[in-house]
Order: C-alpha cells, then structure tokens, then sequence
C-alpha cells in the first residue's frame, strides 16, 4: 500500500503500462474532484499589512532611539506611509516602472541629435510619493523632528524602498549632494531646491564617479575640468551614471595640476531646453534596478561649479558616500524585510501535508532564525545613522562595515525567502523575483565587499582608541579587546589577505553589543533574549527531544508575535 498524495490516505499501487518495473500511486477512493482552471482549489494570496505597524523591528528601534515627544508627530506619518508602501496604487506604480522601461529618443524626426530620454509614470510617480514624504526633507528638519530628523528620515527610506522601484537610488544620491551643498552659501538656492516638499521645486541629484578606467579606484579618472571666466567646462566620459534623469549631478573630474575636484553641475541649460553638454551614449541592460536610468554619458564643454577646493575631490566626496553607503544599508534590510514579510504570510496561509507551513518546525525555524538576523542586522544600520551629523570619527568605519555586511546578508535572506515560497516565489507577481534581481546591486554600489573591507582594514588602526570607547560604553570591552589583540598580530599581507573575514568579523561583534545591550533592557522579551542567543551563536547547536520542541514554540512566537493554536499543531 503506498500514500495517495491527494489526501495522504492510502491507495493500491498498479503496475503502469509504459514499463513494468515501475509502479505509481494512484489516486484512492478518498481523492478530491477532479479540477479544472475555473474550479477546485485556489491558493489563497499572502497579504501585506500596514508596514509600519505590522514590522517587528521598527517599533524597537523607535523606543531605543526616538525621544518620546517625536514619536508622538512621527508615527502619524509613518503609519500613512506604511499604508501607502502597500496600496493598489503603489503596485500599479511598480508594475508600470517596471514594464515600461526608460529610453532614450537620440534623433528627431529631421535628424538632429536630442538625447530625450523618456521615463515611465510608474518611475514619476515615485518622486511625487517620496517629495511628499520628506524622504530627503526630513534629515535637514531639525526644527520639527529637534534634531532626531535623520532618524525619521530613515524609517521613512526603510519603508519606501522595497516599493519604490529603487527610487532610493537618487534620492541617496540628492541626499548626498544636500549634505556636501549644505556648506557653501554659493549653493544655497540649489540645496533648497534638494530638500524642498513641493514636487515642482525638488531636484534629484546624480553621482558621477564611475569611468572605463574604474569606479573604485577614481585616481585614474580621464574626465579633464578647464577653468574659465564663468567657471568651469568640464569634458570626459562617465560609465555608470545612475538616475540620468536627475536635475544635477556631482562628479569628479581631473583640475591640473592640482588633482581629482568635486563639481556641480545641472543636467540642463538655463534654459531648460537642452542638456548642458551631456550626450547619452546608450542606456544599460542592467540585471535588476530596471526602472532606473543608468547611462554611458559624453560630457562635451559640460558647464560646471567647484565644490570645495582644487584637488580636495575625494576628500569632498568622501563625506557624499558616507551618507549614500548609510541609504544603501537601511535600503539593504528593507528589502530583506519585504521579503520575509511576503514570505511568512505566504507561510501562514500555505498548507502542505495536512499541516500549516507556519507549523512545519523545519520552516518555522527558517523563518525565526531569518527574523533574529534582521532584527541584528537593523540594528547595526540603524545605530550607524546616529553618527550622522554627529561628527563622530566612527561613521565612516561603522558606514562601510554597515553596508557590505548588511548588503552582503540581505542576498541571503531574500533568496531564502524566494525559496520558502517555492515555485510561487520564482513568479514576478509575488515581487520575489524583483527583489532579489535588486538586492544584488547592493553589495557593488557605493564600493564592493572587496572594496570597503579593504577600507575597513585601513581604518581600523586609526581608530583604536574610539573603538574601545564605543565598547566600554556597550559593555564588551573584553571582546573588542581579543578582536584588536589578534588584529594587531596580522601583519599586512594577512590584513588584506582576509579582508572581508575581518570586517564581517567586526560587524558580527557590532551587532553583538546591539543586541545584548537591548536584551539586557528591562522591558526586553522573549524576542530580545532569543536575538542575543543567536548573535552569540549559541542556536547552532543542535537541540534534542523536549528541547527542540520547546524551541518551534519559541519560532513561531519569535515569527508572529504570539503563541500558535497548539491543538491544531504538530508542535
């Protein structure tokens, strides 16, 4: 007697008449009715709630962070955006953003070269969504959020961005550009314009960093910038331009013999006619990211403003990537999130063997130990934003070991949660695939895990000091000091050799003091005390008899909040 997959009852074997020594399972008189298209079952759809009030994490960080007082005129707002982030006019924005592509018209009908380049509604849409929102107004509004402003901006960006059809993308870049703009009076009228909340009056900002020669490594830049009685005519080739359809950009080009310079420059003429020297060489075929415009562009006389001094290029920039690396983390563990979202509803609503999936110990427990490390992993970015402003010399260390690792992460997850949706993830529908396609830019944008963990080893010496400040304050000098002790007996070769083992390592210890420093709080809960628990890796051990089954009780409340119907259960 074999079990008839239908309805797990048991049904006769016959022997199949295409080859004897096979036998299948038939069908046995328990079976349902036979289906059709239009009838039998149908697979109830995973549903998203309310973003912000449905996150298992925000309203943790918020209390940790978040004075009482902003709370009280933050959470209205959070709470409309994280209606919006899952709305029917959000997905049909998404949808169009992602169906119709930009382009680029290079002629016009007599032959003339125009260079438009045309994007989809879906793509607009987004800009009107995050001007009103105050996506970048926000981190500038110190009067209103008293000074917590890059805080609420950034629960705002955790919100908006797995909807956004990666519309994060300039506005980190606007960001960037509002924060190096913010200090020279010559760029007020522009900086105003870059954290304004009327649509009609915001501009984006382009980075253009990225030439044939490098995107890393900008010492080898070829674009040349000329001085003139109005300026500057700047004349090169950018590889990797994101956001084309930015208003301006900021971009590196060479002043000699002075070196790299940081410039400003519109996209358009005063006019507003035609572009102020930019030629779009084509388009690219990106693997993910789709909606974006990411151009090859010629720049031609291209008309633009110094930023800074001659020669202090990278040293300008520098502060521009520490803001854009902070967006790529946050936008990192958004998009896990999402994802895990999609994929403990699906799990909720899904029933194999008899069973719930949610009541599946081996599923439950993949989802449990993929919310304990977006609860590490949203602490590590989050903490990272404090030192924003605070002219903490940590930022640029805790930034970059922020963005590779949670990037670096965020892949995992989201491809394990593609998974758990089994062949309903792999559907465009479910936005699964879409937000994997994306979140594999984000280990490469702003530098790459090789890139940054390199910069990690570089800075770490120089910090030595602070870090062991940092640690007092969280409680594990003991374990920042053996992280340093064997640090300081690699020599260099070995530093660079493993780079990435160091930085991943120091992120890993980050996140440790996060997390025993919230579990140790006294209103911290089963939730807290199970995240310290995995950070200190403790879960890896495997669990037997009454501990193991003590331990899917303890999934399914660390994945939904409360404790599963045990009658209904295999738990």
């Amino acid at each position: 007697m074999l079990i008839c997959p239908k309805c797990l009852a048991f049904g006769k074997p016959r022997v199949s008449p295409h080859k004897a020594s096979v036998r299948r399972i038939v069908s046995c008189k328990m079976s349902r009715a036979v289906s059709s298209s239009d009838s039998g079952f149908f697979q109830k759809p995973p549903v998203l709630t309310n973003q912000f009030t449905s996150d298992p994490h925000l309203g943790r960080i918020l209390n940790l962070y978040v004075s009482h007082s902003v709370q009280q005129k933050a959470i209205p707002e959070f709470k409309s955006l994280g209606d919006i982030v899952v709305s029917e006019k959000i997905s049909r924005l998404i949808e169009n953003a992602e169906r119709e592509l930009p382009y680029v018209v290079q002629y016009d009908e007599w032959g003339r070269r125009i260079d438009k380049l045309v994007t989809s509604e879906g793509w607009r849409g987004m800009k009107v969504i995050a001007c009103e929102n105050g996506l970048v107004a926000d981190g500038y509004d110190n009067e209103k959020w008293q000074g917590q402003g890059r805080l609420v901006q950034f629960i705002k960006v955790y919100l908006f961005n797995p909807s956004s059809a990666t519309f994060t993308c300039p506005l980190s870049m606007t960001d960037g550009a509002a924060q190096i703009l913010s200090r020279d009076p010559a760029f007020k009228e522009i900086f105003a314009r870059l954290v304004s909340r009327d649509v009609s009056e915001m501009w984006t900002s382009g980075q253009w960093m990225t030439e044939r020669t490098g995107g890393s490594d900008v010492s080898r830049t070829e674009t040349q910038a000329t001085k003139t009685s109005s300026g500057y005519s700047i004349t090169g080739f950018k590889f990797f331009s994101s956001a084309t359809d930015s208003d301006m950009a900021l971009l590196l080009a060479q002043t000699p013999p002075s070196g790299l310079s940081l410039f400003y420059a519109p996209l358009r003429t005063a006019s507003g006619q035609g572009f102020n020297g930019v030629r779009i060489h084509r388009l690219k075929n990106k693997l993910g990211t789709r909606p974006l415009p990411t151009a090859e562009l010629e720049l031609r006389d291209m008309k633009g403003e110094l930023v800074g001094k001659e020669g202090c290029g990278v040293k300008n920039i520098s502060s521009v990537l520490n803001i854009t690396r902070c967006w790529n983390a946050i936008s990192s563990i958004s998009g896990a999130q999402r994802a895990w979202n999609i994929a403990s509803a699906y799990a909720a609503e899904r029933t194999v063997f008899g069973t719930q999936l949610n009541l599946l110990p081996t599923h439950l427990s993949l989802l449990s130990s993929m919310n304990l490390m977006l609860r590490g992993l949203t602490h590590l970015a989050f903490h990272t934003i404090l030192f924003l402003g605070s002219g903490d010399v940590l930022l640029r260390l805790f930034a970059a070991v922020a963005k590779a690792y949670c990037a670096k992460k965020t892949i995992e997850i989201v491809s394990e949660c593609l998974e758990a949706c089994g062949g309903q993830g792999y559907m465009e529908e479910t936005s699964l695939p879409r937000l994997y396609r994306d979140s594999q830019v984000l280990s490469i944008w702003e530098g790459t895990t090789n890139v940054l963990s390199s910069d990690v080893v570089k800075t770490i010496p120089k910090l030595v000091t602070e870090l062991f400040a940092w640690a007092e304050k969280k409680g594990v000098r003991r374990e920042m000091e053996e992280y340093l002790s064997r640090f300081d007996g690699m020599d260099q070769v070995v530093r660079f050799t493993r780079a990435r083992e160091i930085s991943f390592e120091l992120a890993e210890l980050l996140v440790w003091a996060l997390v025993k420093e919230d579990a140790e709080r006294e209103d911290a809960g089963v939730f807290e005390r199970e995240c310290l628990l995995y950070w200190k890796s403790a879960r890896p051990q495997v669990e037997t008899g009454s501990q193991a089954q003590d331990r899917a009780k303890i999934d399914y409340e660390i994945v939904y909040g409360r404790n599963p119907e045990y009658r209904h259960s295999r738990l």
